[in-house]
């Protein structure tokens, strides 16, 4: 089994998140997901408990078709989510149905208040990956782990493309801009990071400096021998 960690500080309210998540499909980052349904929804005192059934697509490598009879291109989750309002407190539980002696993916993601600015909030997701398969449940978890990982930055992208457009109202065009400005910033300073660090590394080799020896007389010092 692997298991992973992240967080995420979105630049909106919890309020704000929480209304959000349940428009968060479609968006630009989560075209993989293909239909949601709500299967059961239900008030309890200060609680919103609802059970969705998600289904999306999922492309395998053709090494792994062996493991999978059958269909390969599509994978239905169910999400168990509890919005309790007086805690401040969304959480949702996700995992596969189906193949999950292949491969079982647990994730939960916990959404709250940032204890020290109540206009931002706090994702902490954490996701575990297991498989059964005799022989390759390590080249499996590792393949569903690292897709996990680039699903889950998707799944932040898309929330925030979402959170924007609700409630400040940038549409696709600017979000893509925003993005594209964003990551020429970085890429350019990381190129001048690593020249720098060239020039330097290049200078160092060029500076020869004496050797030191154990033997040598200090200067001003006369050998007495």
């Amino acid at each position: 089994m692997k298991s992973v960690t992240l967080s995420h500080l979105f630049q909106f309210s919890w309020d704000q998140v929480v209304s959000g998540y349940w428009q968060r499909y479609p968006n630009p980052k989560s075209k993989h997901v293909l239909t949601e349904d709500v299967l059961e929804r239900e008030v309890k005192g200060d609680k919103l408990i609802t059970k969705r059934l998600i289904s999306k697509t999922n492309p395998l490598p053709q090494w792994a078709w062996k493991f999978i009879p059958g269909q390969k291109t599509s994978a239905f989750v169910i999400e168990e989510s509890i919005v309790d309002l007086r805690t401040k407190e969304f959480i949702t539980y996700t995992r596969n149905i189906g193949l999950q002696t292949v491969s079982r993916v647990d994730e939960k993601c916990t959404y709250s208040p940032d204890p020290d600015n109540k206009e931002q909030s706090i994702c902490d997701r954490r996701y575990s990956v297991s498989s059964q398969v005799y022989g390759c449940s390590m080249m499996i978890t590792s393949f569903v782990s690292t897709r996990m990982k680039k699903n889950s930055y998707n799944a932040v992208k898309g929330m925030e493309y979402v959170l924007r457009k609700l409630y400040i109202g940038e549409d696709e065009e600017q979000v893509v801009a925003k993005e594209s400005m964003t990551k020429r910033a970085k890429d350019f300073a990381k190129s001048k990071a690593e020249t720098v660090k060239s020039k330097a590394e290049n200078v160092k080799s060029k500076v020869h400096l004496p050797a030191k020896t154990s033997c040598e007389t200090p200067i001003g010092v006369q050998d007495s021998s």
